[in-house]
């Protein structure tokens, strides 16, 4: 899911009890649930967290339910099911042909034949109109989460400066990414991979920087060039060939 309702006067009833830190850890919790959709390992819940272990294992206790295959959270799990629906319902629609054809009265010959009128050239006069030129900003119907994926480098790379404005060149970086393959068109991919990046003292700011790079840090525009993505996602799955 790129987006949940977060319903203010459940969670401040809910949650008022919490420390400042606790609220931090259990909205981290609950962005990753939602974004990946599956219950949160038991082995990985401190690291998606980015608290300690017994402040994360407190909110984990009380508001999630653990399970052989993780922590589940009941609430959420409702809303993804309702998400799931409509978005069935939304393709099912979509294969029935969506809105019916309008007709038209023809105006010469028998004024009560209709002719069907096809909007599919139409369609595509305005979807070439609204696709932007090459570091132009994306039509205001673009579905590429921009913001979201900044989000989660903000919650995830701690110690690289934090991404205050998604501006047009960093769209362009981002849409870029996103369509480079089919694999990297959902936000559990950019989860997974600024995760990755965390793990990596060289791409999470940790060093140490050498040859005169001293004061070099990697930033979000680094993170997300081809090159460094293509190569954190390989080692990603060398790595995991060799674990299985």
């Amino acid at each position: 899911m790129n987006y949940y309702k977060r319903h203010l006067g459940d969670y401040a009833r809910d949650t008022g009890h919490l420390s400042a830190l606790e609220h931090g850890i259990y909205t981290l919790l609950l962005d990753w649930y939602y974004v990946n959709e599956r219950p949160i390992p038991e082995d990985r819940a401190v690291r998606i967290s980015r608290g300690n272990p017994e402040e994360t294992h407190m909110v984990l206790s009380e508001f999630f339910k653990k399970t052989p295959n993780g922590w589940i959270h009941s609430r959420a799990d409702r809303e993804i099911e309702v998400y799931k629906a409509k978005a069935e319902h939304n393709r099912e629609a979509g294969k029935l042909g969506g809105r019916p054809r309008k007709t038209q009265t023809v105006i010469s010959g028998n004024p009560n034949e209709t002719l069907a009128t096809s909007h599919k050239p139409l369609e595509e006069e305005k979807a070439k109109a609204c696709a932007p030129p090459t570091g132009e900003a994306p039509p205001r119907n673009d579905p590429i989460p921009y913001q979201r994926i900044a989000d989660l480098y903000n919650q995830t790379m701690r110690l690289l400066p934090k991404v205050a404005k998604v501006n047009a060149s960093r769209k362009t970086l981002i849409r870029k990414a996103w369509q480079d393959g089919d694999e990297r068109k959902s936000l559990e991919f950019w989860a997974a991979y600024f995760e990755e990046c965390e793990a990596s003292n060289f791409l999470n700011g940790k060093g140490p920087y050498t040859n005169g790079h001293e004061n070099w840090r990697p930033d979000f525009d680094y993170l997300m060039q081809g090159k460094t993505i293509l190569r954190t996602y390989e080692k990603a799955l060398t790595r995991m060939e060799q674990e299985q």
